[in-house]
Protein backbone atom coordinates (compact mmCIF):
# COMPACT_ATOMS: atom_id res chain seq x y z
CA UNK A 1 0.00 0.00 0.00
CA UNK A 2 1.52 3.30 -1.07
CA UNK A 3 1.04 6.28 1.21
CA UNK A 4 2.39 9.76 0.58
CA UNK A 5 1.49 10.91 4.12
CA UNK A 6 3.90 11.09 7.07
CA UNK A 7 4.94 7.65 8.33
CA UNK A 8 2.69 7.74 11.43
CA UNK A 9 -0.38 8.42 9.29
CA UNK A 10 0.57 5.62 6.88
CA UNK A 11 0.83 3.18 9.76
CA UNK A 12 -2.60 4.32 10.97
CA UNK A 13 -4.10 3.71 7.52
CA UNK A 14 -2.51 0.27 7.32
CA UNK A 15 -3.78 -0.60 10.80
CA UNK A 16 -7.27 0.65 9.95
CA UNK A 17 -7.36 -1.40 6.75
CA UNK A 18 -6.08 -4.48 8.58
CA UNK A 19 -8.69 -4.02 11.34
CA UNK A 20 -11.52 -3.59 8.81
CA UNK A 21 -10.40 -6.74 7.00
CA UNK A 22 -10.31 -8.71 10.27
CA UNK A 23 -13.78 -7.44 11.18
CA UNK A 24 -15.15 -8.55 7.80
CA UNK A 25 -13.47 -11.94 8.17
CA UNK A 26 -14.95 -12.35 11.66
CA UNK A 27 -18.40 -11.48 10.32
CA UNK A 28 -18.05 -14.02 7.50
CA UNK A 29 -17.08 -16.72 10.00
CA UNK A 30 -20.04 -15.79 12.18
CA UNK A 31 -22.42 -16.01 9.20
CA UNK A 32 -21.05 -19.41 8.21
CA UNK A 33 -21.76 -20.72 11.72
CA UNK A 34 -25.37 -19.45 11.74
CA UNK A 35 -28.31 -21.70 10.95
CA UNK A 36 -30.76 -20.81 8.17
CA UNK A 37 -33.33 -19.72 10.77
CA UNK A 38 -30.82 -17.40 12.41
CA UNK A 39 -29.84 -15.93 9.02
CA UNK A 40 -33.52 -15.34 8.18
CA UNK A 41 -34.10 -13.63 11.54
CA UNK A 42 -31.04 -11.42 11.03
CA UNK A 43 -32.13 -10.51 7.51
CA UNK A 44 -35.62 -9.63 8.77
CA UNK A 45 -34.15 -7.48 11.54
CA UNK A 46 -31.96 -5.65 9.01
CA UNK A 47 -34.79 -5.34 6.49
CA UNK A 48 -33.05 -7.21 3.66
CA UNK A 49 -33.95 -10.29 1.63
CA UNK A 50 -32.45 -13.56 2.77
CA UNK A 51 -32.34 -15.04 -0.74
CA UNK A 52 -29.32 -15.68 -2.91
CA UNK A 53 -30.85 -13.74 -5.81
CA UNK A 54 -29.26 -10.62 -7.18
CA UNK A 55 -31.58 -7.98 -5.74
CA UNK A 56 -30.02 -5.21 -7.86
CA UNK A 57 -31.12 -7.09 -10.96
CA UNK A 58 -34.61 -7.58 -9.54
CA UNK A 59 -34.89 -3.88 -8.69
CA UNK A 60 -33.64 -2.49 -11.99
CA UNK A 61 -34.68 -4.92 -14.75
CA UNK A 62 -37.85 -6.34 -16.19
CA UNK A 63 -37.36 -9.76 -17.77
CA UNK A 64 -39.90 -11.50 -20.00
CA UNK A 65 -39.78 -15.06 -21.27
CA UNK A 66 -42.08 -16.57 -23.88
CA UNK A 67 -42.77 -20.25 -24.50
CA UNK A 68 -42.60 -19.56 -28.23
CA UNK A 69 -41.06 -16.78 -30.28
CA UNK A 70 -43.36 -13.72 -30.18
CA UNK A 71 -44.75 -12.31 -33.40
CA UNK A 72 -42.80 -9.70 -35.32
CA UNK A 73 -45.21 -6.93 -34.31
CA UNK A 74 -44.81 -7.80 -30.61
CA UNK A 75 -41.01 -7.93 -30.96
CA UNK A 76 -41.00 -4.52 -32.66
CA UNK A 77 -43.22 -3.12 -29.92
CA UNK A 78 -40.88 -4.55 -27.29
CA UNK A 79 -37.85 -3.02 -28.96
CA UNK A 80 -39.62 0.34 -29.14
CA UNK A 81 -40.28 0.06 -25.39
CA UNK A 82 -36.56 -0.54 -24.75
CA UNK A 83 -36.43 -4.33 -24.51
CA UNK A 84 -33.44 -6.30 -25.76
CA UNK A 85 -33.02 -10.02 -26.44
CA UNK A 86 -30.51 -11.89 -24.28
CA UNK A 87 -29.68 -14.97 -26.34
CA UNK A 88 -27.62 -16.52 -23.55
CA UNK A 89 -30.42 -16.50 -20.95
CA UNK A 90 -33.24 -16.63 -23.56
CA UNK A 91 -35.10 -13.63 -22.10
CA UNK A 92 -36.23 -10.21 -23.22
CA UNK A 93 -35.05 -7.57 -20.74
CA UNK A 94 -35.29 -3.82 -20.20
CA UNK A 95 -34.48 -1.37 -17.46
CA UNK A 96 -37.55 -0.34 -15.50
CA UNK A 97 -38.84 2.75 -17.23
CA UNK A 98 -42.29 4.12 -17.96
CA UNK A 99 -42.25 2.58 -21.45
CA UNK A 100 -41.10 -0.89 -20.36
CA UNK A 101 -43.57 -0.97 -17.47
CA UNK A 102 -46.39 0.21 -19.75
CA UNK A 103 -45.65 -2.64 -22.16
CA UNK A 104 -46.00 -5.19 -19.34
CA UNK A 105 -49.26 -3.62 -18.15
CA UNK A 106 -50.68 -3.35 -21.67
CA UNK A 107 -50.08 -7.03 -22.43
CA UNK A 108 -51.11 -8.27 -19.00
CA UNK A 109 -47.83 -10.05 -18.34
CA UNK A 110 -47.82 -11.45 -14.81
CA UNK A 111 -44.78 -11.32 -12.56
CA UNK A 112 -43.36 -14.80 -12.01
Amino acid sequence: MFCNQPLARCRGLIHKTHTERNTKMDMMEMLKAMTDEQKAALAAALGVKATGKDTYRERTLIEITYAEKPSKSVREEMQAAGYHWNSFEKVWFAYKTEASTAFVEKHGIAKA
